[in-house]
Parts: structure tokens; C-alpha cells; sequence
């Protein structure tokens, strides 16, 4: 998994594209991430 950590240590949101991939078929709901370069191409894969 790539985890891009918070300067404070943490991570915030989705920030894996493997857990974009892990959402149930026809998910509609919110995403919090900081590292959208990273899962953009996963959120594309699934509006196909």
C-alpha cells in the first residue's frame, strides 16, 4: 500500500489507490484524500 503520512505523522482520507479499488460496485458517496494524484487514476478506472 502507498501511504502518504500528514506532516504530523498521520494520514488523512483515502490516500491508497488499492482502497478506492476495495469500494463496493456503485459507491456514490464521499472521499477524503490528500493525495488525489495518487488515486486519481483508480477513480478513473471505476467511472468506466
Amino acid at each position: 500500500m502507498h501511504r502518504r503520512a500528514h506532516p504530523s505523522g498521520f494520514s488523512e482520507g483515502m490516500n491508497d489507490p488499492e482502497l478506492i479499488d476495495a469500494l463496493p460496485a456503485g459507491y456514490s458517496g464521499g472521499i477524503s484524500t490528500d493525495a488525489l494524484d495518487m488515486i486519481a487514476p483508480a477513480l478513473q478506472r471505476r467511472a468506466l
